[in-house]
């Protein structure tokens, strides 16, 4: 089963359990893979959209969660990954950022709030603002609507760490 097919079994309460267990199992196979094929299927405007969303919402789960240690050890999992991995992890969502659909470019936003609060304290990803500020000055509002959400999730991100 293809990764868009698991993502939408998850959707089909007949499927759901098995779907999951086996999304659930390359996540623990291999965390970089796990999240490269998520940001692939979250930046790939040819796969439905509910696909991409949840695609997003994985890779979101997968690097924080609300528990404190587990909000750790999610945190330390991608900071391990090799840059390459993360690299392309963060390329393939901020291309996702600016998609047709309004509802991808939100979930590609959480994402990336969620990796820069991870990379921007210790400096590893300072180019993410200055990006997210060009889109501000976009001429397409959709571009300009959606860096402004990322920003916000970005700050909410940021402003958590110092609590």
């Amino acid at each position: 089963m293809s990764l868009t097919e698991l993502l939408l079994a998850t959707q089909d309460p007949t499927n759901r359990a098995t779907a999951e267990a086996q999304i659930k199992q390359a996540e623990q196979a291999s965390a970089e893979q796990y999240f490269t094929a998520l940001a692939q299927e979250l930046a790939n405007g040819e796969k439905p959209v509910i696909a991409r969303q949840l695609a997003g919402l994985l890779l979101k789960n997968g690097l924080s969660a609300k528990d404190p240690a587990k909000d750790r050890e999610l945190k330390a999992r991608w900071a391990s990954l090799p840059v390459a991995g993360r690299n392309l992890v963060k390329e393939a969502t901020t291309s996702a950022l600016i998609a047709a659909q309004v509802d991808v470019g939100k979930a590609a936003a959480q994402v990336l709030a969620k990796i820069g609060a991870i990379e921007i304290p210790p400096n590893e990803w300072p180019g993410l603002v200055p990006l997210l500020l060009q889109h501000v000055t976009n001429s397409d509002p959709r571009a300009r609507q959606i860096s402004l959400i990322t920003l916000g999730y970005l700050c909410e991100e940021l402003v958590t760490l110092q609590e």
